[in-house]
């Protein structure tokens, strides 16, 4: 799938960019020149490959609004991916953090 999010004025209510939990390897994105508004987080990446995320201007706007993260709850992996230039403002929810990188773990014997 490859999809264009440029130069758009975004409001959500929940998270602003992104594929979330159980919708997995979106691949071939760019994402630029975005002012985001959001209730929540500014992206959301599962399994995403070959994406560009650059000069974008996030701001929440709910007090549960937090930072963005690039996963693999769901297994697989993420790669490829370029972020530049972008700010985040106005995060006040969840622990603060504007970016994770949480994996699933799996405890094989």
């Amino acid at each position: 799938m490859t999809a264009e999010i440029t130069d758009n004025d975004l409001y959500s209510a929940w998270i602003s960019i992104g594929n979330g939990h159980f919708q997995t390897n979106a691949s071939f994105g760019l994402v630029a020149r975005n002012k985001l508004y959001s209730g929540n987080a500014a992206h959301w990446f599962n399994q995403v490959q070959q994406v560009v995320y650059e000069d974008n201007h996030w701001i929440g706007v709910a007090m549960q609004a937090y930072g963005s993260n690039i996963d693999t709850y769901e297994g697989g992996f993420s790669q490829n991916l370029y972020l530049s230039g972008n700010s985040y403002s106005f995060s006040f929810g969840g622990d603060r953090e504007m970016m994770t990188l949480d994996t699933l773990v799996s405890h094989s014997q």
